[in-house]
């Protein structure tokens, strides 16, 4: 292996960038998945890129590993052991795009008009026909991977287009305002080439025309799009329009290429201005104003004549892939100063570096070869779809390499081995699978066997009543039940209470397992109940549980008034009667007793009081009564 440092330390970081599936596309909200931690992985981050090289027989793909201290490290094939990870003559002519997709499968197209192919995170490219074949006619600029769907931007068009992964067949399109359907493309024009998306789901496009006749368009666009939006043919205005761009010094022999936004929503485009040769970073807003710029030449910070660009958001730090000076340099964000490069590799043969499409992606390892998961789906329906790589565990990207099967005797959900998911059938069975790796000489995780047990659980939460006051050191009356829990299998329950609020603090209370309770005497401070209710998986065997939380009962606590102090009027040979008079405590919504708590009123002062004892007590707003 080739390694290459620059001087700045960046920190090891661990993302699933671009594919990040949301289960909420396929699945009720309701629903989630309750798995136990310790099913972890090790994850690697790693920067992929395209070299179309000198022409479209000559093309390959570089991957570097991102090391914990900044370097990169240019990773071999998986299938070869060679450099580099694509090599030439290896069914990428001239290869363009780059997608990630939520089973760690990686799409690079042929051309930017052919073929898409698919290959796995070792390099092996799938066939276009027979077994495990992946065919879809479609080229583009650059991808995007989400949910099962590969988005492209196709060349000389002013669309963005999404097809289905498993079908190859074109769902539909959205349209790019402000832009002429360029479709019969030449060296003349060009469109929207810069394709980026967040791990939200918001896609950002950098887009421009040049018919070499004077009239020069660039834009950039920034929508969040569902599959509807894809059928309908939605059209999207651009949020950065030619005036965003006037105080520059750009001639109209340019063209707009790469585009990323920061954790701040701040976004960044690539300029190439062929008549000065300038090369610009631009750093807009996420109010589409621009706010920075930044250019290069040949022989200056390194980015001269770039394309790609892509953003780490955990790092905050920009990569560029140039095409003259050095192969992929560190950018600044903040203040788009150069901050390290990595030099240009050696071409594999003719010597010509064309760095072009550029991602940073994550690919994770399971830790141990054998790894047995436990889980359990919540609030399922039939009909819901999950992906399996998401019902794994705790990993932060899609694990590289195996194959996904059916056990024998899985029941309840229907297995898609196209796109590795299930579709729940039953609620009362238990899907069983397993992703397995063979490993090899040069493969990235080597041989693992990952089992996962997949039960259902559905439980509602109970209503219970009621909230009620007492007084320090009172007895709150015993809780009810309004509506009762329900739920598959033998529910249990656990009260809680906190001190703190209805929302934080609880703890569990020893011995308070019934479906109702009663709260002992004793209570010095307001406090809080409520009752966790489960069900067990459907899984037989199984130890995973989805759980609910009741609605919060108060109880609260009003403090006893402190003991009274009075002074007295004492009968007299003269007077036979005489006078209590409490001083304290005093005020609104106090009532006062003579009597030891038999009678009270409004008045602290008891008078025409024969000789004998008198127990004196005060008695609050709230209705708790002090001390004699």
């Amino acid at each position: 292996m080739r390694s290459f440092s620059y001087a700045r330390t960046i920190a090891h970081y661990r993302l699933w960038f671009l594919s990040v599936l949301l289960l909420t596309t396929w699945v009720n909200q309701m629903a989630s998945a309750q798995v136990p931690a310790g099913s972890s992985c090790k994850c690697t981050q790693y920067l992929y890129l395209n070299d179309p090289a000198g022409s479209t027989n000559n093309g390959y793909v570089h991957k570097f590993r991102v090391n914990a201290d900044g370097s990169l490290t240019e990773m071999p094939s998986g299938v070869t052991g060679t450099i580099p990870w694509f090599p030439v003559g290896g069914g990428l002519p001239s290869p363009h795009g780059f997608a990630q997709d939520l089973n760690g499968n990686i799409y690079i197209g042929e051309t930017t008009n052919g073929q898409v192919r698919k290959l796995t995170c070792d390099g092996k490219i799938s066939p276009e026909t027979g077994t495990g074949a992946f065919s879809l006619n479609t080229g583009g600029y650059n991808f995007v991977s989400r949910d099962g769907i590969l988005y492209t931007n196709p060349a000389g068009k002013n669309v963005i287009e999404a097809y289905n992964l498993c079908t190859g067949l074109k769902i539909g399109q959205v349209t790019l305002t402000g832009l002429p359907n360029n479709t019969g493309y030449t060296s003349g024009a060009l469109e929207d080439w810069g394709f980026y998306a967040t791990p939200d789901g918001t896609f950002y496009v950098s887009a421009g025309y040049n018919d070499y006749d004077g009239t020069k368009i660039y834009r950039a666009y920034r929508f969040t799009p569902t599959l509807a939006n894809f059928t309908a043919n939605t059209a999207y205005n651009p949020l950065i329009t030619q005036t965003a761009y006037s105080s520059l010094s750009i001639t109209s022999n340019n063209d707009a290429w790469g585009i990323v936004a920061d954790n701040a929503g701040n976004i960044f485009q690539i300029i190439n201005d062929y008549t000065t040769g300038r090369t610009w970073l631009l750093k807009f807003n996420s109010a589409g104003v621009l706010i920075d710029s930044a250019f290069d030449v040949v022989g200056g910070n390194g980015w001269s004549n770039a394309l790609s660009i892509e953003y780490n958001p955990v790092t905050n730090v920009i990569y560029i892939a140039g095409r003259n000076d050095e192969c992929i340099v560190f950018v600044d964000p903040a203040t788009l100063d150069r901050t390290g490069g990595l030099p240009n590799p050696p071409a594999p043969t003719n010597g010509f570096v064309n760095s072009k499409g550029m991602r940073l992606i994550t690919e994770c390892c399971p830790i141990a070869a054998t790894v047995a998961v436990d889980t359990v789906l919540c609030g399922a329906k039939v009909g819901d779809k999950f992906f399996l790589q998401k019902l794994i565990g705790s990993c932060d990207g899609p694990i590289c390499g195996g194959n996904w099967t059916a056990a024998t005797g899985s029941s309840g959900v229907t297995f898609n081995a196209c796109d590795n998911s299930i579709t729940v059938t039953s609620l009362t069975g238990c899907g069983s699978f397993s992703l397995s790796s063979l490993g090899g000489a040069n493969s990235e995780c080597g041989a693992f066997n990952i089992n996962i047990k997949i039960g259902f659980a559905n439980v509602t939460a109970p209503v219970v009543g009621g909230n009620q006051a007492v007084c320090t050191g009172g007895n709150p009356t015993a809780f009810t039940t309004t509506t009762a829990a329900t739920g598959a299998g033998t529910l249990t329950y656990q009260w809680q209470k906190s001190t703190t609020s209805c929302t934080a603090g609880y703890t569990d209370i020893e011995g308070a397992t019934a479906a109702t309770y009663d709260a002992p005497a004793g209570l010095t401070a307001t406090t809080f109940y409520r009752v966790v209710v489960s069900s067990p998986s459907s899984c037989s065997g199984s130890t995973e549980k989805c759980s609910v939380v009741s609605n919060c009962i108060t109880v609260t606590v009003n403090p006893l008034p402190a003991a009274p102090t009075a002074t007295t009027v004492q009968p007299t040979c003269a007077v036979a009667t005489g006078t209590i008079t409490i001083t304290a405590p005093t005020g609104a919504g106090l009532q006062f007793s003579f009597d030891n708590g038999v009678t009270y009123g409004t008045s602290a002062t008891s008078g025409a009081l024969a000789a004998g004892t008198y127990q004196v007590k005060v008695q609050s707003a709230a209705g708790c009564e002090s001390a004699a």
